[in-house]
């Protein structure tokens, strides 16, 4: 395969994951209905370590977990971004739009570049830095009428955001030696009893009709979207940088804010829909060719 080849599918895997994760801010919430935050995200995530197990088995891949320093960068992708990432954003979600959610989300280019560029001297075109400008721009735009009465949740939904690039990192030095399969598979093992400890002790509590109440969601939410779009992710990152890939997720809030309008009765304002013109324009500049302006 060659270079561009290879970058082509890296660009192709991030936007459709980014088709997914729109969808994640508006399903997400309805699982509320018969659990708290905490609860429903444990309950996904094992759902979707099923779903891993699974795929372990069928392509013959259990011996990876021999794989020791391997297998220590994806528990420490299970801690930044199974544990603390999801369980701030879950919990953000209840007090924020979907759309804002999801458009805040955009940040995590901000924190990107700062972790893999300007730390881990990751490279970046002028042409490449531009398109996530546009991005970063598009979200400002967005949220410019709320800037007075920023909410607790989108403090916390900026707050997952920035943990997110630690986690990636983790995620990215284990792929390089492991499956992405074994490497959610163990992420998965490693934040579910950490999730189900945090509700407990935040106290949240569930019975069986709860669970039994939200099952499709619940299903659908931890096999669909902490499953095969994480897959999708990780391969994603594996052929292109994670800034340009976290670049590329950035159409994920359109897809959000037109499932909240179709879905919710949430009609996207003025504001949220001129920060659309940015994004496309940053994504027409990162999915060009990667030839430095300079």
């Amino acid at each position: 395969m060659t270079l561009q080849s290879k970058e082509r599918q890296g660009e192709l895997l991030a936007l459709a994951g980014s088709l997914f994760w729109g969808m994640f801010p508006i399903l997400v919430p309805f699982s509320y209905a018969f659990l708290g935050p905490l609860a429903s995200l444990a309950f996904s995530t094992a759902f979707a370590v099923l779903l891993f197990a699974l795929s372990v088995t069928v392509r013959k891949r259990w011996h990876e977990i021999m794989v020791w320093h391997a297998i220590r960068d994806a528990a420490m992708c299970g801690l930044f971004l199974g544990f603390l990432f999801y369980a701030i954003f879950y919990t953000g979600l209840q007090y924020t739009t979907p759309g804002n959610a999801s458009l805040i989300g955009l940040t995590e280019v901000f924190f990107t570049y700062m972790f893999f560029n300007v730390w881990r001297k990751d490279t970046l075109s002028t042409r490449q830095l531009v398109g996530a400008v546009c991005m970063v721009g598009g979200a400002a735009i967005a949220l410019s009428p709320n800037i007075a009465r920023f909410n607790p949740g989108d403090f916390l939904i900026l707050c997952s955001m920035a943990i997110a690039p630690i986690g990636n990192f983790f995620a990215l030095r284990a792929r390089q030696h492991i499956s992405g399969e074994m490497i959610f598979f163990i992420r998965g093992i490693i934040a579910v009893p950490c999730i189900f400890m945090l509700a407990w002790v935040l106290g949240e509590r569930f019975t069986f009709q709860n669970v039994q109440a939200s099952f499709w969601y619940l299903v659908v939410i931890g096999v669909v979207l902490l499953g095969f779009q994480k897959l999708l992710w990780i391969e994603a990152i594996h052929r292109i940088s994670v800034t340009k890939a976290i670049s590329l997720n950035s159409f994920a809030p359109l897809i959000t804010l037109l499932l909240a309008w179709a879905i919710l009765s949430q009609a996207p304002t003025p504001t949220q829909l001129g920060s659309v013109i940015p994004l496309i324009f940053g994504t027409y500049l990162l999915t060009r060719s990667s030839t430095p302006l300079t």
